[in-house]
């Protein structure tokens, strides 16, 4: 019987074609809005997370999967572009790709997300990782797709590693149940500021109160330029944020974060220097357009942690 092969980290979420609009400052109902500019980038959580992860180690899995248009959207060249196996990526010729549309305006944005093949393809993708996930294991695990039931599963087939949980925009659409039983087993659970108030108000808990009934090692909760804030079992910290040099835009910016803060942790068994790590990683993302796209290499990292 072959051995599994072990990866540092695996993460399971979407590849999303991202549209960036700017619009104007002023809009008024059921008028026209000009858009000033517009592009077309590749993002979605599972992609900018792994593509961040690979700055700080080059044993990472990437499970996800993608609709028919994956080769004519250039998806699969972006992806061999930046070193990334497409081995554990499902194919559905049936679906495509998931689509956002972010309308950006100064320091604020919309969202709008389709998330195509995530909800129609479930029962296919499920099979996917029954099949495809026993082959493998990971030290870390970060379950971040749109479906509470796929990331359940990514994550229950991973008992021995560090299970980390970013539920992102979608935090909102969990029903209560979902989410007790995907904190039952997290290790490591990421949000921003308003996942973090929704979480409270959807389970009638504190954060504190959460991370105790849950058993969760940590909470990690992203604040934009006012830094974050770890609560844990013994400690709760406050870390300010790495000031950037020019804001653009903070689409991936939390996946960024939480990439850097996992593969540092993973090395280091450190929260202050997996924090620091992660907050000027994510300080570098805002000052351009897209998830992954002002990926730097780990001596300007060290400078701007150093500061």
């Amino acid at each position: 019987m072959s051995k599994k092969r072990i990866f540092d980290i695996a993460c399971f979420g979407e590849c999303v074609i991202d549209n960036f609009c700017k619009t104007d400052k002023n809009r008024r109902k059921n008028s026209l809005s000009r858009i000033k500019d517009c592009n077309i980038l590749f993002g979605g959580r599972g992609l900018n997370f792994i593509a961040a992860s690979r700055l700080f180690t080059k044993n990472t899995l990437m499970v996800s999967a993608v609709g028919f248009d994956y080769v004519s959207s250039g998806l699969k060249d972006h992806l061999k572009k930046n070193g990334i196996n497409d081995s554990a990526i499902l194919k559905i010729k049936s679906s495509t790709l998931p689509k956002a549309l972010i309308s950006l305006n100064r320091r604020s944005s919309i969202i709008n997300f389709y998330p195509g093949l995530w909800f129609e393809k479930l029962e296919e993708i499920k099979r996917f990782l029954a099949n495809h996930i026993k082959k493998v294991d990971a030290k870390i695990v970060f379950a971040t797709s749109g479906s509470p039931a796929l990331n359940l599963q990514f994550m229950k087939y991973f008992p021995n590693a560090l299970k980390a949980f970013g539920p992102g925009h979608e935090m909102s659409s969990y029903k209560k149940t979902e989410l007790m039983e995907i904190l039952k087993i997290t290790d490591m659970l990421f949000l921003n500021k308003l996942e973090c108030t929704i979480l409270e108000k959807k389970l009638g808990k504190t954060v504190k109160k959460i991370l105790v009934d849950f058993n969760i090692d940590y909470i990690i909760t992203t604040l934009s330029d006012k830094g974050c804030k770890i609560v844990g079992r013994k400690v709760i910290l406050r870390f300010p944020a790495y000031p950037c040099n020019i804001f653009v835009d903070k689409t991936g910016s939390g996946d960024g974060f939480a990439a850097a803060f996992l593969a540092t942790y993973l090395e280091k068994k450190d929260l202050v220097k997996s924090v620091a790590t992660g907050n000027a990683f994510g300080s570098f993302l805002v000052e351009a357009l897209g998830g992954h796209s002002n990926l730097l290499n780990t001596k300007l990292l060290n400078e701007r942690c150093s500061h």
